[in-house]
């Protein structure tokens, strides 16, 4: 199983388009919580998503940026493929 992290950037958005954002991705299995363990678990920021499944790099760049592109063009995507994760002041659920 994969593991990545994706940031998106809008270029200028509105006050609801990062949550708008967010359903689309959950939709397609993201999610903005990670879990490290079973008592802890950590929320990355608005514009940041984690996803773990089957598909590779050029599907997740594909997946993501149809997504953003449903909310708001022009955007920015980055995906970043993560093994190990280790947040640092993120929020604790």
């Amino acid at each position: 199983m994969e593991s990545y992290i994706t940031r998106v950037e809008f270029l200028d958005p509105s006050n609801t388009d990062y949550y708008d954002l967010y359903s689309a991705l959950e939709r397609r299995g993201f999610s903005r919580h990670i879990q490290c363990d079973e008592e802890v678990g950590y929320y990355f920021p608005m514009k940041e998503f984690s996803y773990s499944g089957t598909a590779d790099l050029n599907q997740m760049l594909g997946l993501v940026t149809e997504a953003a592109q449903e909310i708001l063009k022009p955007c920015n995507v980055e995906i970043f493929e993560s093994g190990q994760r280790q947040p640092s002041e993120l929020l604790v659920r």
